[in-house]
């Protein structure tokens, strides 16, 4: 397989990412050391709405804070 074609699938899959995300409408969130200059897939990801955060920790906490507004707008992320 080709670097092109790596990076045609990646980017077909991080659109797909987006498209489940607004769909279903929930939230996607995933974290990465790499930065927006770094990885073109974290800006293409960035640009569907998808939050990249720099660490596990803080995209877990981010993740807990729309549980948290979940449950205070009487509504579970899992229906």
């Amino acid at each position: 397989m080709s670097i092109e074609a790596i990076r045609e699938t990646t980017e077909s899959y991080a659109r797909k990412l987006a498209d489940v995300s607004r769909k279903y409408n929930k939230p996607i969130l995933a974290s990465s050391f790499l930065g927006r200059d770094d990885d073109e897939v974290i800006s293409l990801l960035q640009d569907l709405g998808i939050p990249i955060y720099p660490t596990p920790e803080r995209a877990a906490s981010a993740m807990k804070v729309l549980y948290l507004y979940s449950k205070l707008k009487g509504r579970s992320l899992g229906s």
